[in-house]
């Protein structure tokens, strides 16, 4: 994950003025992530993760997905609360599991055990990372006839849907972190209702 530091007036008022009022002033902050809207913001009262809300989430449904990830115990960075197109998120110390030996195996285990968990959540939510995945393989496979092809085909293919279950909607090793605790998953922002099996796949 890239992290580019930024002097704390880098973050737009609203949100600085949020994270103050909710968490003391900010005193640093850091542009995290491939793509724009995620801050490690480090305030004078706590350290703590900004997302923003995307694909029309809301509230609520951060809250919703909260719930449901609290009862089932699925290990994640806790929602802190919600403002207008922001999530915030506690922060949890960890680094990504490294390839080779036996911490990255056991990170694997924990990883497949939480496939498991999530696919026995038939949480309602809204959003389905499997067609968000197909669009954007699309956008980028007209160059490419073969894979084209294949997408036209999964595209064809995803009518007959099976049972459907909680999905992370980015269930790779950049996501997981190696915490003191064990495995965390982290950025749940692409989770959603899909086939089961979306993430092992």
């Amino acid at each position: 994950m890239s992290a580019v530091a930024a002097p704390a007036s880098a973050l737009d008022d609203v949100l600085r003025a949020e994270v103050k009022a909710r968490f003391g002033a900010v005193r640093q902050a850091v542009a995290v992530g491939s793509r724009p809207g995620t801050w490690i913001i480090v305030t004078e009262r706590r350290r703590l993760v900004a997302k923003t809300m995307r694909d029309g989430r809301t509230a609520g449904d951060a809250e919703r997905l909260e719930a449901v990830l609290g009862e089932a115990g699925v290990p994640r960075a806790p929602l802190l609360g919600c403002a207008e197109g922001w999530a915030f998120f506690a922060w949890v110390p960890g680094t990504p599991p490294r390839p080779g030996g036996e911490a990255w195996v056991a990170a694997w285990k924990a990883a497949f055990a939480l496939l498991g968990v999530l696919r026995e959540i038939r949480a309602p939510l809204a959003g389905d990372p499997g067609a968000r995945w197909l669009a954007r393989a699309a956008e980028s496979a007209g160059a490419w006839p073969a894979a084209a092809a294949v997408l036209a085909l999964l595209r064809a293919d995803s009518g007959d849907e099976g049972p459907r279950s909680l999905a992370h909607g980015d269930f790779a090793p950049q996501n997981f972190l190696d915490s003191p605790s064990g495995l965390v998953l982290v950025d749940w922002e692409e989770a959603g209702t899909a086939e089961d099996g979306f993430d092992a796949g």
